[in-house]
């Protein structure tokens, strides 16, 4: 199968890191679950994004799970990122998931224009109207007033995906 998987907030955590970089530069408070829709996103969090400098950290053992979806699936890496961290987060992939790395990292904000048998991704928009067989939201609490439905399979991680489509092993 091809998989195409988000990046942020499914692979790496770019919304919570963003979210401490506003509030160290900025001496505010916000914390994840303010952040309750995908498009309302406070302005100077907004503006943190550009921040972001790809450290170490995975989300919930991505990396693990996303290393098995490989030894069976066409994994891809589907993200819609700004231009200014771009290269840091290409980077970030050809160091843990060298696997997939820029050959198999497609950029670009329409995401049902890429064709793939699963889609994962935690924003709601990239999901709903894609043809993808399986169609995987992670949740997050900007995604939180969607509905699952036998299209949309609510995760937690990505764990739950190979529980559904399997792992190769």
């Amino acid at each position: 199968m091809v998989i195409l998987i988000d990046f942020d907030d499914v692979i790496y955590p770019t919304l919570q890191e963003t979210i401490d970089i506003c509030n160290r530069k900025n001496g505010t408070s916000y914390v994840l679950s303010d952040m309750q829709g995908y498009f309302n996103i406070p302005k100077e969090v907004e503006e943190c994004f550009k921040l972001v400098e790809y450290n170490g950290i995975d989300k919930n053992n991505a990396v693990y799970y996303v290393k098995k979806l490989c030894k069976k699936h066409d994994v891809y890496i589907l993200t819609a990122s700004i231009h200014e961290n771009l290269y840091e987060k290409i980077d970030w992939i050809e160091t843990y998931l060298p696997e997939i790395g820029w050959e198999k990292t497609i950029v670009g904000r329409n995401k049902q224009m890429i064709k793939g048998d699963v889609i994962i991704d935690d924003a709601w928009h990239n999901i709903i109207g894609h043809d993808a067989k399986y169609k995987f939201l992670y949740n997050m609490p900007h995604n939180s007033a969607v509905i699952p439905s036998d299209r949309i399979i609510r995760i937690d991680s990505l764990e739950k995906v190979i529980e559904v489509i399997g792992d190769g092993e």
